[in-house]
């Protein structure tokens, strides 16, 4: 497994902390995750030290061919294969955290994906565990085939549909808000229109220029909804998919991103329209 692929584990991570820095950031306790955020970060450091070792052993033997030279290189190669099972691992158990910290994911959906991280906990701590007993070079180079299918036909998946979850119920927890806010929003502004009292009573033009932003609000809770819709179906299709690439998963992301921005564009509406009332208030 290359250095490439273990620094790939980094960027899938990144949107994964960017979701726990979201707005409810403030009200999780994100204590056990930070720790386990921290265990992976080491362990890919030490991954990347044992791998410039492993490629010096190599290159020794290569070049020199002696019993020393194949022993030293036996040892860092096992040393770099524990290193990136163990990058994995890690990697897991902060995905696994971060799946229990979120909100708005369908139980049986959660259980699923727990039930699927732990099997890849196992499965890549077994490999760990048995490439000490492992002989040759080339009882090695097998361990990193079996260790690398694995990667590309179940963890990758497995990680992917994780992240899609919980990107998924981050979206659904903001649109529970907006929909509050909105309701409340629209509450007041009938009783504002019911309000026959001069001091309370809008003139002609702050109601146009309301009911404009209540048009366009609209018009982006429905172009959300329709992102919503298109980014379940890519879910869908990820949950059908054998083998998931990173672009899969980034064309999904993009499609909630823009599900949520559209939302977030029409929540400063809303706080446009509340300050407005306010101030002529």
């Amino acid at each position: 497994m290359g250095l490439s692929k273990a620094l790939g584990i980094l960027l899938v991570l990144t949107f994964f902390v960017f979701a726990v820095s979201g707005a409810h950031a403030q009200s999780l306790d994100t204590s056990e995750f930070d720790e386990a955020y921290q265990e992976y970060r080491l362990a890919l450091e030490e991954y990347q030290k044992a791998h410039q070792e492993y490629s010096l052993a190599r290159s020794q033997f290569l070049r020199f061919g002696t019993l020393t030279s194949r022993e030293n290189a036996h040892e860092k190669t096992v040393r770099m294969l524990e290193a990136a099972d163990e990058v994995i691992i890690t990697h897991l158990r902060a995905v696994l955290i971060r799946l229990e910290m979120s909100e708005n994911i369908n139980n049986l959906q959660k259980a699923e994906s727990r039930l699927s991280i732990q099997e890849e906990i196992s499965w890549f701590t077994d490999h760990q565990a048995n490439l000490s007993s492992s002989l040759t070079l080339n009882d090695l180079e097998r361990d990193a085939r079996i260790a690398n299918t694995r990667y590309e036909q179940f963890y990758l998946k497995v990680v992917y549909q994780a992240l899609a979850a919980i990107s998924s119920g981050k979206l659904e927890t903001f649109q529970e808000r907006f929909s509050e806010n909105f309701e409340e929003l629209n509450i007041k502004l009938t009783n504002i229109r019911l309000d026959e009292r001069d001091e309370y009573r809008l003139n002609e033009f702050e109601l146009k220029r309301i009911d404009d932003w209540l048009l366009e609000i609209r018009n982006l809770v429905m172009r959300s909804e329709e992102k919503q819709l298109e980014a379940d179906v890519k879910i869908l299709e990820l949950q059908l998919t054998r083998r998931v690439t990173r672009g899969t998963y980034d064309n999904l992301i993009k499609t909630l991103s823009e599900s949520f921005q559209h939302l977030k564009q029409a929540s400063l509406y809303v706080n446009e329209i509340v300050k407005d009332i306010k101030t002529q208030g």
